[in-house]
């Protein structure tokens, strides 16, 4: 059993960050998946005959689970959304045969949406529609700081925390 406590202790990680009450975030659905496959969920050197079955099954199910060898991967609400995400951007989690579909994705949503936009404010600026919306998420400290110690556990190098609260510096990063 001790042999299994690590593999377990990532496991415990990834579905407390990704069921907890607040702050939850579908963009981490993927890169928190893959991390556990790619990474903590592989053979290492030392592992027994038991922790090496355990890893494969496990590796095995959540691959399966979450479609991840699925050919429209990037096409899914989750994988928009981490595409979106600035700290996922760069999409390292990904091979560069999947990562290019993915950032070549974006573009053809983002015409999409400007055609249907376009679309939709003529027909309710002809209507005399107009609709606003706002929405405010507020931030705890204590509870972000938790969540990106178990972030930077799970994601490894794949994980930025560059936060500025100058905007043009905020989408300059983006880019």
């Amino acid at each position: 059993m001790e042999d299994v406590a690590p593999v377990l202790a990532a496991l415990k990680c990834a579905t407390t960050v990704m069921s907890a009450e607040t702050e939850v975030s579908i963009s981490s659905t993927y890169p928190i998946t893959f991390s556990l496959i790619n990474t903590h969920l592989m053979r290492v050197e030392g592992d027994s005959s038991k922790v090496f079955k355990f890893k494969s099954k496990v590796r095995t199910s959540l691959g399966e689970r979450m479609k991840v060898e699925s050919d429209d991967l990037t096409s899914t609400p989750p994988m928009i959304a981490t595409m979106l995400d600035p700290r996922h951007k760069h999409l390292g989690f990904l091979t560069p045969t999947r990562r290019i579909p993915g950032t070549s994705k974006l573009p053809e949503l983002a015409v999409a949406e400007d055609v249907s936009s376009t679309t939709d404010e003529a027909s309710h600026t002809a209507s005399g529609d107009e609709r606003g919306t706002q929405a405010g998420v507020a931030v705890q400290g204590a509870t972000l700081q938790r969540r990106t110690s178990a972030m930077v556990l799970l994601l490894g190098d794949n994980y930025s925390t560059t936060r500025t609260d100058d905007v043009e510096k905020e989408v300059d990063s983006f880019l």
